[in-house]
């Protein structure tokens, strides 16, 4: 689908499969640079890992309500505003950070997940404006291939910069990277296609529900990408403390992070997977592995270094639903009612960081940090047998 410039205006180049894999990696630098740092700042503030989960959870809440206004606001402002309020909102979340404070810290983690899904809803919209839909199971694994580097890299950075340099570098430099995913965003000069300028009245946020819930493939699509989504949030924010509570430090939480998004550089062999074996198949393996790993991992939670090295084989899961999970929402919706529905679709974000962390609180209520991994480990079990229930065979 051509975009048309507007008269009197050079036309821009064409974005392509390798612009959004660079605008992502841009985007996860920002943000991976925090993901390890914030657990760990909010433990600082709060004390204590239930009090921790508390607050994650809160301002999971205050996010999934805050998402649903992202619709009207592109209708207001446009997408293009909409999305440079994502990193605007990043450079706010930091500031809260650098405060440590409770309340500076607790309106950081609400100000970040909303810049998130600010700037994933956009971006993912514009995907589906310049990409065709035979393309997405090449483009997907590509994007989360890119992201590898980043992810690899800024959970550990973030917490170095923390420790060994000033607490301010580390903010610094997160709010550095969201100016630059700003300045490169501009430089694109992307415009909507033109199902976004045909759209109709819209919905409220409980009929756009309604009408995405009376959709099986993009409740099915959801509900995938909401249990790997669960997962990671697990892995970020329960994975640093297991390691601090284990006696091996803060910084070997990190370095354990950052070696795990390392290995999102093999995303793209999952794709050629799911090309030759379908997406069923390859689903139900990855949640089955990533359980068995979990479950293990929980179970041996007393010999920190092989519960760590079971938690590293349990991501090989998870990465591979990263890099293939949106295909399954790229192939349903329909293009008349895209950014409706990808606010309810990413929501799996928000629900995923807010049920993690409630159900963790009542776990570490009754039991210890080992459990956390127990219980979602069972959970997974139950992901793949969705995936391999309800995903049709010839996907």
């Amino acid at each position: 689908m051509a975009i048309a410039a507007p008269a009197g205006r050079p036309e821009p180049r064409r974005p392509g499969i390798w612009t959004f894999a660079t605008l992502d990696a841009l985007d996860s630098m920002s943000r991976a640079s925090l993901v390890t740092l914030v657990p760990l700042e909010a433990l600082a503030a709060f004390r204590d890992a239930r009090d921790v989960s508390l607050v994650f959870t809160i301002a999971g809440v205050a996010g999934l309500i805050a998402m649903f206004a992202i619709p009207a606001l592109m209708r207001l402002l446009s997408r293009r505003i909409v999305y440079s309020l994502g990193p605007a909102l990043v450079l706010c979340a930091v500031a809260g950070f650098a405060t440590a404070t409770q309340v500076g810290v607790g309106a950081g983690i609400f100000l970040r997940s909303f810049a998130t899904s600010c700037v994933v809803i956009g971006a993912n919209l514009y995907v589906l404006d310049y990409i065709h839909k035979r393309d997405f199971v090449r483009l997907e694994p590509i994007r989360i291939m890119a992201i590898g580097i980043p992810w690899g890299v800024g959970p550990y950075l973030g917490v170095w910069l923390h420790e060994r340099v000033d607490p301010l570098a580390a903010y610094g430099f997160a709010g550095a990277m969201a100016l630059l995913v700003l300045a490169y965003f501009w430089i694109l000069r992307m415009r909507e296609g033109p199902a976004a300028a045909t759209l109709r009245r819209p919905r409220t946020p409980w009929a756009t529900i309604r009408r995405f819930l009376a959709q099986p493939r993009l409740v099915l699509a959801w509900s995938i990408t909401f249990g790997r989504s669960s997962w990671w949030a697990m892995f970020f924010i329960y994975v640093p403390l297991y390691m601090v509570e284990a006696g091996q430090g803060e910084l070997a939480g990190a370095l354990m992070i950052s070696g795990v998004n390392f290995l999102l550089l093999i995303a793209p062999a999952f794709g050629w997977l799911a090309r030759r074996h379908g997406l069923r198949r390859v689903f139900a393996i990855a949640f089955l592995s990533c359980a068995a790993g979990t479950v293990l991992a929980g179970l041996l939670a007393d010999m920190p270094m092989v519960a760590a090295g079971l938690i590293v084989a349990a991501s090989i899961g998870p990465i591979c639903l990263d890099g293939l999970a949106s295909v399954l929402f790229y192939r349903s919706v329909r293009s008349w009612e895209r950014a409706e529905m990808m606010t309810v679709y990413n929501s799996w974000r928000d629900l995923s960081q807010l049920c993690t962390p409630a159900l963790c609180a009542v776990v570490l209520t009754v039991g210890p940090l080992s459990w956390v991994f127990l219980a979602m480990g069972i959970a997974m079990f139950a992901f793949a047998y969705l995936a391999w229930r309800y995903i049709p065979r010839r996907m």
